[in-house]
């Protein structure tokens, strides 16, 4: 659901903020790019090949802050 992923989107980049990291730095911890850090951020799977990639990258997001 979209609003789910937006929802978790937001948590993602306040927990990034709270722990003063930028998303060039999410980025290179988690070997993605910035823009699929944002499309993270955002809600938004387009820079992604797939749900299954999207679901996996906030995944470990989500471990990492």
């Amino acid at each position: 659901n979209f609003e789910v992923c937006q929802e978790v989107g937001v948590l993602l980049g306040a927990a990034r903020t709270e722990r003063r990291l930028s998303v060039a730095d999410v980025a290179s911890q988690l070997l993605l790019s910035t823009a699929q850090v944002r499309g993270l951020e955002r809600g938004d799977s387009v820079a992604f090949y797939g749900p299954v990639f999207f679901a996996n990258a906030a995944r470990r997001y989500a471990a990492l802050v």
